[in-house]
């Protein structure tokens, strides 16, 4: 298991400003951009962080918007895994805005750049993609947005159609 400079740092400033605890034991999503302030890296890690989520294991969740790259890491801060591609052919994800874990325990993605959202079970393996560009019901311009119900509804907020768009568990 590796602990990469990108991960060591974001953990620092978490534990700084406490919000690490005040996450897990909420359960909520929290926006990583107010915490901590960008900054280029030697590896491609946490450049322009956009999502974040504490699991109650304390496992940690984040995006990277610009690098198109979603990680997940243990509470004492081993890399888990990392997801940057989708699909049989592995398509490079672009921009990732935000994402969310059903009660099924998959991870949905949102991509910005791609007008897509991805669905990986929880060891981020690809499940499928669903959406795609367009104006039309079903499709999007710049999901920036998602969310879940109980029943694994899922609503995107479709910024360029100016909308919420809610899909079945299977898009």
């Amino acid at each position: 298991k590796q602990k990469d400079e990108d991960v060591s740092h974001f953990l620092e400033y978490i534990e700084k400003f406490g919000v690490k605890k005040n996450i897990a034991k909420e359960k909520n999503i929290y926006y990583v951009n107010k915490i901590i302030k960008p900054r280029q890296s030697s590896k491609s890690g946490i450049i322009t962080p956009s999502d974040l989520y504490i699991d109650k294991e304390s496992n940690i969740y984040f995006t990277a918007y610009d690098e198109g790259e979603f990680k997940k890491i243990s509470a004492d801060g081993n890399f888990l895994f990392s997801i940057n591609s989708f699909g049989k052919s592995n398509n490079k994800l672009k921009k990732l805005s935000s994402f969310t874990i059903n009660k099924k325990n998959q991870i949905l993605l949102t991509d910005f750049e791609k007008n897509i959202i991805v669905v990986y079970d929880i060891n981020g393996k690809f499940l499928f993609d669903f959406s795609g560009t367009g104006r039309t019901q079903g499709k999007c311009f710049g999901p920036c947005g998602i969310v879940t119900d109980n029943h694994n509804n899922v609503y995107i907020i479709d910024r360029g159609n100016l909308r919420i768009q809610k899909f079945n568990e299977d898009g």
